[in-house]
């Protein structure tokens, strides 16, 4: 260890921003090998997975050293910050004052006390004019730098009683207290163990999941076990609950979901096992002794995440289904509750993209279909005939059309990548609309557009993507480009306002965000197309439209950054180790680098990641994963992109590690004329800033870097 903290004090001095190559801190190496099928491969940095080893703890200490003499350097980062505040200056005005259908109601908000507090929650009756704080999140932190982040809100069927669940320092792991709505008091109520509570009051309690106590020291490592539902009575300790049911999958790789129907029912989602295959089943549960929580099955199904089935909306005994089923841009079902299996198409599949279905007061549905970049909603009857259609533009988001059965309106909003949600009132009587109000903010977005294309990946498949810029640019191959991506578990990217996007547009940046194969925007069979053993599939979308964007001029390799974080952060790092010529900068967040290890921590053993992944227990999905990990396709003496790359240190979503390992590598074999950064966000999990100012601190980092990296300057357009 003296020998390592001697190369350590070697190499400090040799830090100079200024010169073509860089010096960075020497990870020592370790000689372990795993074998796989034969394959042997090494894991010089296995002991970077350990958060306490001494090594982990001094290579990360001088790794920050590195990372913050980088970025004391920028006063940009001052303007940076300022534009951000600026930015959050967004007023609608609404139109139309809203009655309050219930005075007995609570409202919530949450606000910041000051930049670098957590936030607190504050509340008032539907009628009453003030707000006053309930609860004050400073109260929670176990230490000076715990980050305090409150997440769910269940308030009971009397109003009576709100639970509200916290985080530590952005963990899935969460922590739920009582509170009295009349008085203010919390309850000495405790519940822990738990990631979505998923409450659900009956009479003088609630069923909620947890897991089984993690090991000490490994909360933020072990896989997550022992999922079960529990029922709770107020005024009790945790340890008196009563276990109503337990997931028959006791190594939680098939979780178990569940939704209030009524007062009176629950519907249960659970995997079960028969003749040793996995099904799906759901069932209906009557609410009406804890002690008696019995599932009615009324739909089985094989576990097969290929094929899914979403509960949509209830209406009386029958139960709306979004489905890929026989339809890859998907249909909707419907289920009688008290039979098992009686499924008939409501709804049949059309050529768009069936992306969600909502009820619509007491008797209508609104379903929202997407293709080539247009957003359609028709308004059903529960018959299934069409009463109305919507139509929006072309790089348009919409949302909203949903209402209870109490309900005569809806709202909608809509949205872009260069102004916030606008937000209209929807007559359920004359199924016509209205702006409910005007918005306000501190640059002309009219000054802005996004383009939707499609270009030719690799193997010949037309991908889409959006595109966005200011009206005047110039398509001569010198703007600064940022492609964000993400691309998996069926997730699509739509158009949706992100102040750093703002930020990005109003400095002659263009925004390019491919929905490539793994994604759902062309629906189910196109997320299976980029998934598993097709993953590279979505790699190679990725970066054929970097390729696109450079053939037609909208910028170059010297201008061109990429970004995504999650999954996102997996696709960025692939890219750039895969094509580096490609970009100057790349900044990949809490992403999945070690595709051989992420099924051995945390999450990422779960089934619907074994789906998305592979397993190294299987031979052809192990040569998979070894030929797109990035981590184990780093070559030795390639010029990389200048990258970032950023974690943090309490994701126990994707652990860190992920990040550790790939950065030591990564300095250790690629050329170093190239700028290879980590960024760790101290008391920050997988979803990045808990804080105002963490938040202000990240995009000034992040942004700072890439005008450093693409030789950009600030443009003063915020007005």
């Amino acid at each position: 260890m003296r020998s390592f903290l001697l190369i350590f004090l070697l190499v400090l001095p040799q830090y100079i921003w200024g010169q073509k190559t860089y010096n960075y801190p020497v990870a020592p190496k370790d000689t372990l090998t795993d074998t796989y099928f034969g394959v042997n491969i090494a894991d010089p940095y296995r002991y970077l997975e350990n958060p306490n080893d001494e090594r982990t703890l001094i290579w990360l200490d001088e790794e920050e050293k590195v990372t913050k003499k980088y970025s004391n350097q920028f006063m940009a980062q001052l303007d940076l910050r300022d534009w951000v505040y600026q930015l959050y200056h967004v007023e609608f005005k609404p139109y139309i004052k809203e009655e309050a259908e219930n005075t007995s109601t609570y409202v919530f908000e949450r606000k910041f006390k000051g930049l670098d507090a957590p936030l607190d929650l504050i509340y008032k009756k539907s009628t009453d004019d003030y707000f006053k704080t309930l609860v004050k999140a400073k109260k929670y932190k176990l230490s000076k730098d715990d980050n305090i982040l409150i997440t769910n809100l269940s308030v009971d069927d009397d109003n009576r009683y709100v639970a509200i669940s916290i985080t530590h320092s952005g963990s899935d792991w969460r922590e739920t207290y009582l509170y009295n709505l009349e008085t203010g008091e919390q309850l000495n109520d405790t519940i822990k163990f738990t990631t979505d509570p998923s409450i659900v009051w009956n009479d003088d309690g609630f069923y909620y999941t947890r897991y089984d106590t993690p090991e000490k020291g490994r909360e933020l490592l072990n896989v997550r076990k022992g999922q079960r539902i529990c029922f709770h009575k107020i005024h009790t300790q945790q340890k008196e609950d009563k276990v109503i049911f337990q997931n028959p999958d006791v190594e939680n790789k098939i979780g178990l979901y569940y939704y209030m129907v009524d007062s009176t029912q629950m519907l249960l989602n659970y995997p079960t096992n028969v003749r040793g295959r996995w099904y799906s089943a759901m069932s209906i549960v009557d609410l009406i002794d804890p002690n008696y929580f019995i599932p009615k099955n009324f739909l089985i199904t094989p576990a097969d995440d290929d094929v899914f089935y979403s509960l949509e909306a209830i209406f009386g005994d029958s139960l709306i289904i979004r489905s890929n089923h026989s339809s890859p841009n998907h249909r909707v079902l419907v289920c009688n509750k008290t039979k098992l299996n009686e499924v008939s198409e409501l709804i049949p599949q059309y050529e768009d993209n069936l992306v969600n279905v909502n009820r619509l007061g007491k008797d209508k549905l609104a379903c929202n279909y997407l293709l080539n970049g247009v957003y359609t909603v028709l308004i059903f009857n529960l018959k299934g005939e069409v009463l109305k259609k919507f139509t929006f533009p072309e790089g348009k988001t919409v949302k909203g059309f949903s209402a209870s059965k109490n309900k005569n309106y809806a709202y909608y909003w809509i949205s872009s990548f260069y102004h916030p949600s606008i937000k209209y009132r929807l007559d359920l009587t004359t199924l016509t609309s209205e702006p409910a109000g005007e918005l306000t903010i501190p640059y002309k977005y009219d000054e802005f557009k996004t383009e939707y294309v499609k270009f030719k990946s690799k193997d010949g498949t037309e991908v889409p993507m959006y595109i966005t810029y200011a009206k005047q640019l110039k398509m001569n191959g010198k703007n600064p480009l940022l492609i964000r991506g993400y691309g998996g578990y069926g997730t699509t990217i739509e158009p949706s306002y992100d102040k750093e996007y703002i930020i990005w547009l109003l400095n002659g940046g263009i925004l390019a965000i491919p929905n490539i194969r793994g994604g759902g925007a062309e629906g189910s069979d196109w997320a299976l197309a980029g998934r598993g053993l097709n993953k590279q599939n979505a790699i190679d979308d990725f970066v054929y439209a970097a390729k696109y964007l450079q053939e037609n001029h909208y910028s170059s390799p010297a201008k061109t950054a990429i970004t995504g974080g999650s999954h996102g952060g997996m696709l960025v790092g692939a890219a750039s180790i895969q094509y580096p010529e490609l970009y100057q900068a790349a900044i990949p967040q809490a992403g999945v680098y070690d595709m051989l290890r992420f099924e051995n921590f945390t999450a990422g053993g779960y089934l619907g990641n074994n789906f998305e992944f592979g397993t190294t227990k299987d031979s052809l999905q192990f040569l998979n994963l070894l030929s797109y990990s990035p981590l184990h396709n780093i070559k030795k003496g390639i010029k990389y992109p200048n990258m970032l790359v950023i974690t943090g240190d309490n994701d126990d979503r994707v652990p860190p590690l992920h990040s550790y390992k790939f950065m030591a590598t990564l300095q250790a074999k690629g050329d170093p004329s190239s700028l290879y950064l980590l960024k760790v966000k101290k008391g920050a999990g997988h979803g990045g800033a808990l804080t105002f100012e963490d938040y202000f601190s990240d995009i000034a980092l992040r942004y700072s870097f890439l005008l450093k990296e693409l030789d950009l300057r600030l443009e003063d357009r915020i007005h």
